[in-house]
């Protein structure tokens, strides 16, 4: 019992070291000291030395090699010999030696480090002895200029002994006493990096000292010195710098050390510059680089960057320029690195191996690497090595060396150790002994014991275990670990019994994987023997295995058999035999071996259980309530099985029980399911050895319950609580809705949530105020819900918060696109009103181009421009403003034909074949290429022939053509390309190419039609080759046929040795013409010429609108033609045909369409923007311009009901597009229809729009208002008109008399166009045009101005029909504080309220504006006889009314000639500025005073009736100069010659609240001013 215990502890103990025993890794080995030169020199009576030293855990062994031949590979283990000495540190040494081995002397050695880890070697060495030499040593050079710089040299003889004779100083001998001279930078003397020395700044005192250079020999390391040698110094050079150093002199220098390039020019002047310069670039900022005056370039840590060309240069005014050139060569120490992602891989993995050298020779094709692992040399020349499925193999030293084809050059390696890890078990099949069957002898059983080895590797330590014959041994064997890393283990086994023969088997694992190891013992002529069989129970229909093992030799058979059945079920010549099958009963096995010994019998008894188990079971069932359910439950088992059912509410089923051998089956139906049959069941089976249990669901559906709640937060969002799903997922709720609609509800509207998680809903964009009703309803697969209670809330009108998203563009081309949005709004209610704003970014400049308004979510947008990149963006409005902004949706359109052209086309002819053509191609022109730029197309053709029409092209502005035909004639012109197409062709030029002599051949042109007559300059005859022509041969020696004809067989005349080939020629054949662009006001054509000849071209073109024929002849004929200055939206019969000498072709016809069409009214925009009881206002903006501008206006406004009454006809006449109009003068509580008539070039549309105003002053808004601000507006309105009846009350209570005259005008107003003018430093100030509802009537211009006005006249005009302009402004003194010239009023003045801005542009009029010839009211201060007459001329005061002093009361300072239609209530006034200098008389035409024009009855335009701003309008094409005398701005031309131009008019604009503000007096800030200023904040009004 105690040895029994004893060896379980020990068992213990084996297996915890194995678990935690570390190994101590091997590290490989790495070289210390080796030799890196592929070569090395020695001398055969000295003999050589080569180290060999590395490290490495455990200290590796070196041991040395020599190769035979050419094959590098180490072949000869090298030992101590009479001519070898290897010493134990790992040196070798060759003896030396009279007797040459050239296998050894010569020889190729390799040193190789070894230990565990693996073996690394040394590159090759190749010996190469020498027979000693001897060498001389010579100072040179020793001569040099004063104040200049020396470099001795020192020269070795021969030149080949430098290769191992180096210099490694200088002497200098000092009164007969050797000094070593201290060698340094920046100091007197210094060593170049040829070893030379230099010596700085040598002045007379250094003449005659005397100096030596120090040599080493590196093969026997001898030191030897030359002989002295005195240096002489010289004057300075009287011819000026001079070299000192041969020009491309070579310095050498190792990476990393600092070199003194010398600036190789003696004699240098203090004045010269000195500049350095290195591969031809001039060095910069290197002063702390140079020094000893700039002739010294210091470059410290140099590196491969520094070697190059360089140069010093000394620049003299006196001497010029002289430069000393050199060559400067960094060498870098050769370095070998080996790159890897790291030294432990996993087993399984790829290792890549990368090798790198700093040789700049490593691009060389000479250059290769070689590979070794292990020492082993692998068969890869590439600087990568790749590993793939990394074993145990693959563990060990790898290394790279670089090598060279040259024998000179050093050589370098790298090494990497790889390793293993994570690695399952791996076998060292190398290692192990013995083969894998083993035969004892039969007479020596007992006497030789076998020993079980195994070395192996595995990453983490394994557990190894033996087995003998599937049964596990208590080997006790122990694992040893071995340096490498490697486990080794082993079992001693005695055999002396059968029982101990059979297969023994070594088990290994550990987490990465497993492998067996095994050797089958047997004795020699054995019979069978098989192990003892073990009885099993199993259970059925379970898979199982039954081992036998058995031994014997030789021949063994094994057979297993089913004893019952006597059925033979497996065969097999080796043991073990396995057997695998499946039975359900109990039965024998037995096994059988034989060979010709005998045969022998073991048998195994199996024993099957059926334990108990549910074989089949009802499924996990769905099913709709009141459905039928059939459940059944199928087990099997033995020994008293028991089966049972439970339900989820422990409910009783009729359940029916059948048994059949070892099965039983329960089963049941539920009909009519309802919600309470839903759950889980569970069939349980059980009998004495085992137990079995299964559950399935069953889910009964059934529609959601009804939703109870619903709630209503912030009118906009309303949410319920999530119902009973009745066991199915909802999946939608259905939101019934209706809005109130007076007292009733509005049809439904359906609205799907799609998403059971979310029990509730916004509505969002509402923007409506109005009653709602809401009904939802839950829906599953099963159905639909019972509709919830009817929810009645209140909606407000909120601000939108959601962005238009989506922006798509559905269609896009050159010049359009199409885009479209998604928006969601809820529109139910009737009064809600939405629209969208689209603003348009054009990406090249950053700006908004163009803002359209719109209500669906689809826009067109046009009239964009080509290859332009475009960025939209969309945002929705409502009452209360706008919603968030949408992303921005950047496009580019398409590319179209180019428009650009080439301009100053040229041609100069190089010679009788060749012309250089040019042109220019502006960069503002860029705008205009539609696309990006491809190229010039040149088309070139030759005598009108277009069949030698040929295009060139290029993509420079320049071209040289050197095909052509001496003595002709070609057209040549140019378009520009981009990668669309070509756009219209330049004029075309003309070229003559001259002749080169008389006998060359003559090609001529000729008609069909007309008589040949040739020339014939000598005597000589004329000939053809194929008819006589004597009888068309003149007296003068010409040729003359009268009837050229096509079909002759030949065109060639001669006179002579003269040449002339004749071409015929008929009429042209039709010209193929089809659209190349159109733009709004331009047609492209492109031609297709035939090959005929063409001289010239004759387009007509007409619109279908009019009826006039436009004609052009082009003539030479171009490709691509433009035809300009049409009409927008218009279309064009376009005629084409073409013409030479003979005749013209037929027509070619074709019909063309200028972009554009008639103006349409924006959708869902109206007219008619406000609706009062006596006026309306047209929002003329919501006119959409398809390209075509709106030339003008015609307004027709009558009553409906008295449409016969002419007196309330109005009608208006624009030429202009205004923003909105104002009709007044209307009835309240009236119908009428507006017909308003839009022209364009495009045609004419007419709207007609019938509306009623009120029956009182409220004002209608065609827009949904909101009704607080209705309300306002209404309470506002009242006061005011309230404080207006007093106003007017009081005025005509006290101020009658004064408008005696205007009586008959009260009531009718003009809206006119404002000016804001606002100051700016220096009393400058700038003009800006405003929107003013004020009105300008005599009432509100008098009203501030009668109390000390004692003007005598009112001046006012009249039209051709007689009607009167009420509006007579008279002149009144201005406040001008500064004294100016009244001749020169425009120039420049310290006037605080003068506008002297030249750059100010005139008041932007309107075409509507009416001119009448002027006429003069009397003021009331005249008898009312007086006052009643109507005079065309009158005096006018002699006053200025820009007077800078402050004249008296009575002084009139200027007139306004105002007119107004009756009919239309129009208004326009002309502003007549009269000097003060001298007294003006007036004539029947125009004034006397040249300086200021008046208005010229006898052209004025009102005859005309509407005056034209192209024709007739007195500012056109001037800018003009502002002043504010008494609340007037004065415009007037700013030109030089203003004065002197009869049709350059003076404009006045008044601004009633710059009056009121200044005052024209001191004394006229009275009450009545400041009372006037109360009801007149700010009237501004335009007077033209």
């Amino acid at each position: 019992m105690k040895m029994k215990i004893l060896i379980g502890i020990q068992l213990c103990l084996v297996l915890y070291l194995q678990d935690v025993v570390t190994i101590d890794l091997p590290i490989g080995p790495s070289f210390v000291s080796t030799i890196t030169t592929k070569q090395r020199l020695y001398y055969n009576n000295l003999g050589t030395k080569l180290d060999c030293l590395a490290n490495g855990t455990p200290l590796p062994m070196l041991t040395w090699f020599r190769t035979n031949g050419s094959d590098d590979r180490p072949s000869t283990f090298v030992q101590s010999s009479d001519l070898i000495h290897v010493y134990q540190n790992g040196s070798l040494y060759i003896r030396p030696f009279r007797e040459y081995q050239k296998s050894i002397h010569a020889g190729i050695f390799v040193c190789r480090a070894e230990n565990a880890a693996g073996s690394i070697q040394t590159t090759p060495i190749q010996l190469k002895p020498q027979i000693y030499d001897t060498y001389e040593i010579e100072v040179k050079n020793t001569f040099g200029f004063e104040q200049s710089s020396v470099i001795l040299s020192c020269e070795i003889s021969p030149p080949s002994a430098s290769s191992y004779v180096h210099v490694t100083g200088w002497l200098e001998k000092v009164d007969n006493e050797i000094i070593q001279l201290d060698l340094r930078p920046r100091t007197k003397y210094n060593l170049l990096s040829n070893q030379n020395l230099i010596i700085h700044n040598i002045t007379k005192a250094d003449d005659n000292r005397t100096y030596a250079c120090i040599v080493n020999n590196q093969i026997d390391n001898d030191r030897r010195q030359s002989r002295f040698k005195s240096l002489r110094v010289r004057d300075r050079s009287p011819f000026g710098p001079e070299l000192s150093i041969p020009n491309n002199t070579e310095y050498r220098a190792v990476a990393g050390s600092l070199i003194e390039l010398p600036c190789g020019i003696a004699s240098v002047s203090t004045h010269a510059r000195i500049s350095w310069w290195k591969n031809e670039i001039e060095m910069i900022d290197i002063s702390k680089q140079v020094y000893n005056s700039s002739l010294i370039l210091q470059l410290s840590n140099t590196s491969s960057n520094d070697s190059g060309n360089y140069a010093c240069r000394i620049d003299d005014e006196s001497s010029g320029r002289i430069i000393s050139s050199m060559s400067l060569k960094v060498d870098l120490p050769i370095q070998c690195t080996m790159s890897i992602q790291q030294t432990n891989f996993h087993a399984g993995s790829t290792a890549e191996l990368i090798c790198k050298s700093n040789s700049m020779k490593s691009s060389s094709s000479s250059i290769s690497w070689q590979w070794y692992h292990n020492s082993n040399p692998i068969s890869i020349t590439t600087d990568r090595y790749i590993i793939t499925n990394l074993t145990r193999a693959h563990m060990g030293m790898y290394q790279c060396c670089y090598l060279t084809s040259s024998s000179d050059s050093n050589t370098c390696c790298a090494q990497t150790q790889l390793r293993v890890i994570n690695s399952p078990p791996f076998i060292l099949t190398a290692e192990q002994t013995y083969s894998n069957i083993i035969i004892m002898p039969s007479n020596n059983i007992s006497h030789v014991p076998i020993d079980l080895n195994l070395t192996l590797y595995a990453d983490p330590i394994p557990t190894i275990q033996l087995y003998k014959d599937g049964q596990k041994l208590n080997s006790h064997n122990q694992i040893k670990f071995l340096p490498s890393g490697d486990l080794f283990t082993h079992y001693r086994i005695y055999v002396s019994k059968l029982n101990e023969t059979g297969l023994y088997e070594y088990r290994i694992n550990n987490s990465f994987g497993s492998i067996t190891y095994s050797k089958h013992i047997n004795i020699e002529q054995q019979k069978p023997y098989i192990q003892s069989l073990t009885n099993q129970t199993i259970i059925a229909g379970k898979e199982f295995t039954l081992a036998c093992y058995a031994s014997g030799q030789p021949n063994l058979q094994l057979k297993w058999f089913d004893q019952i059945t006597k059925q033979m079920l497996n065969t097999s010549l080796t043991s073990p035999i396995l057997l695998t099958t499946t039975i359900n009963k109990s039965s024998i096995f037995t096994c059988q071996g034989n060979n010709l010994y005998g045969e022998s019998f073991n048998s195994v008894h199996v024993t099957i259980q059926i334990p108990a188990k549910i074989v089949s079971l009802t499924s996990n069932k769905t099913m709709k309530i009141n459905d039928t359910l059939n459940v059944s439950c199928s087990t099997q088992g033995d020994n008293q099985l028991e089966v049972k059912f439970k339900s989820p509410q422990l409910k009783t089923y009729h359940i029916i029980e059948t048994i059949n051998d070892y099965r039983k089956t329960l089963s049941f139906t539920i009909e009519h399911l309802q919600m309470s049959d839903h759950g889980f069941y569970e069939c349980y089976a059980k009998n004495n050895y085992s137990e079995d249990r299964s559950i399935f669901q069953i889910i009964v559906q059934n529609v959601p319950d009804r939703i109870e709640k619903i709630l209503v937060d912030n009118s906009n969002r309303i949410s319920w609580m999530k119902p009973f799903d009745g066991n199915a997922h909802i999946f939608k709720y259905i939101l019934r809705i209706q809005y109130k609609q007076g007292i009733s509800w509005s049809n439904e509207t359906i609205i799907i949530v799609n998403d059971s998680n979310h029990t509730s809903y916004s509505f969002d964009n509402r923007y409506s105020k109005c009653t709602m009703s809401v009904t939802i309803e839950a829906v599953n697969r099963i159905g639909t819900s019972l509709t919830s209670i009817p929810l009645h809330f209140q909606t407000n009108l909120q601000q939108l918060l959601i962005a238009p998203h989506n922006l798509t563009i559905i269609d896009i081309s050159s010049k359009s696109v199409i885009l479209s949005w998604q928006y969601p709004s809820f529109q139910l209610c009737d009064n809600s009103f939405i629209e969208y704003i689209i603003e348009i970014y054009d990406e090249s400049t950053q700006t908004i181009i163009q803002t359209y308004r719109n209500n669906l979510t689809l826009l067109t947008i046009n009239d964009l421009k080509s290859s332009t990149r475009y960025t939209f963006i969309v945002y929705a409005i409502n009452e209360l403003g706008p919603s968030p902004k949408s992303q921005p949706l950047t496009i580019q359109t398409l590319e179209s034909v180019p428009l650009a052209m080439v301009k100053d086309l040229t041609a100069v002819l190089l010679n009788t074949t060749s012309v250089h053509l040019t042109w220019t191609f502006e960069t503002n022109a860029l705008q205009l290429l539609n696309g990006k730029f491809r190229v010039f197309a040149v088309t070139i053709y030759e005598h009108f022939n277009m069949s030698t029409l040929l295009t060139i092209e290029t993509i420079n502005p320049n071209l040289i053509i050197d095909t052509l035909h001496s003595s002709s004639k070609y057209y040549i012109s140019v378009t520009v390309c981009n990668y669309f197409d070509c756009g219209p062709s330049s004029l075309a030029m003309r070229i003559e190419t001259p002749s080169l002599g008389f006998d060359m051949a003559s090609i001529i042109v000729h008609p069909i039609n007309q008589p040949l007559l040739l020339d014939c300059p000598s005597k000589n005859s004329w000939s053809h080759s194929y008819k006589p022509l004597h009888q068309y041969i003149l007296n003068n020696n010409s040729l003359f046929i009268p009837h050229p004809k096509f079909d002759e067989k030949s065109n060639q005349y001669y006179c002579g040795s003269k040449q002339y080939i004749i071409q015929f020629y008929d009429k042209p054949s039709p010209i193929l013409a089809k659209i190349h662009y159109t733009t709004s006001n331009e047609i492209g054509l492109k031609l297709h010429f035939p090959s005929d000849i063409i001289e010239n071209l004759t387009i007509t073109y007409k619109s279908q609108q009019n009826s006039m024929i436009n004609e052009i002849s082009i003539s030479p004929p171009l490709p691509n033609i433009r035809l300009t200055n049409l009409s927008c939206g218009n279309i064009y019969d376009i005629v084409i045909s073409a013409k030479n000498s003979v005749g013209f072709s037929l027509s070619d016809s074709i019909i063309g369409k200028t972009d554009g069409s008639i103006p349409t009214l924006i959708p869902s925009k109206e007219l008619i923007e406000t609706i009062s009881n006596n006026f309306i206002i047209l929002n003329m903006s919501n006119w959409f311009i398809n390209y075509c501008s709106i030339l003008s206006f015609e307004i027709e406004l009558f009553p409906t009901r008295n449409s016969t009454a002419r007196n309330l006809h109005q009608f208006y006449s624009f030429k202009n597009h205004l923003k909105t109009i104002q009709l007044d003068n209307l009835l309240s509580n009236q119908d009428y229809q507006l017909q308003i008539k839009i022209n364009s070039q495009a045609g004419e549309i007419i709207k007609i729009i019938s509306f009623r105003t009120t029956n009182d002053q409220k004002l209608t808004n065609s827009k949904s208002q909101n009704y607080y601000i209705i309300i306002i507006i209404i309470v506002v309105s009242c006061i005011l008109a309230l404080i207006s009846s007093i106003i007017v009350f009081i005025a005509i209570k006290f101020c009658r008399l004064h408008w005696k005259n205007a009586d008959l005008f009260l009531g009718q107003t003009r809206k006119l166009k404002p000016v804001l003018c606002s100051s700016y430093p220096h009393h400058q100030y700038h003009g800006t045009w405003l929107t003013s509802n004020n009105e300008f009537t005599i009432e509100n211009y008098t009203d501030s101005q009668i109390e000390n006005s004692t003007r005598p006249y009112s001046y006012a005009s009249e039209d051709s029909q007689g009607n009167i302009n009420p509006y007579a402004v008279t002149g009144w003194p201005s406040n001008c504080k500064d004294r100016t010239d009244h001749n020169s009023v425009w120039k420049d003045n310290k006037h605080a309220y003068c506008l002297m801005d030249p750059s100010d542009l005139r008041p932007s009029t309107t075409p509507s504006e009416r001119y009448f010839r002027p006429i003069i009211l009397e003021s009331s201060s005249l008898d009312n006889e007086e006052a009643c007459k109507r005079n065309p001329l009158v005096q006018i005061p002699p006053q200025c009314s820009l007077s800078n002093q402050y004249p008296p009361p009575q002084q009139a300072s200027s007139s306004v000639l105002s007119t107004v239609s009756s009919s239309q209530g129009e208004l326009s006034s002309a502003f007549t500025l009269v000097p003060s200098s001298r007294q003006t008389t007036l004539n029947t035409k125009k004034f006397s005073n040249n300086n200021h024009i008046f208005a010229d009855q006898s052209s004025s335009s009102a005859d005309s009736g509407v005056h034209s701003s192209f024709t007739q309008s007195p500012i056109t094409k001037h800018s003009f100069r502002k002043c504010h005398p008494h609340g007037f701005s004065y415009d007037r031309p700013s030109s030089a010659d203003a004065n002197n131009d009869q049709e350059k008019h003076l404009y006045a604009t008044y601004d009633h609240h710059f009056t009121f503000l200044t005052g024209t007096t001191p004394n006229h800030l009275n009450i009545e001013s400041s009372k006037s200023y109360k009801h007149h904040e700010q009237e501004q009004y335009s007077l033209v």
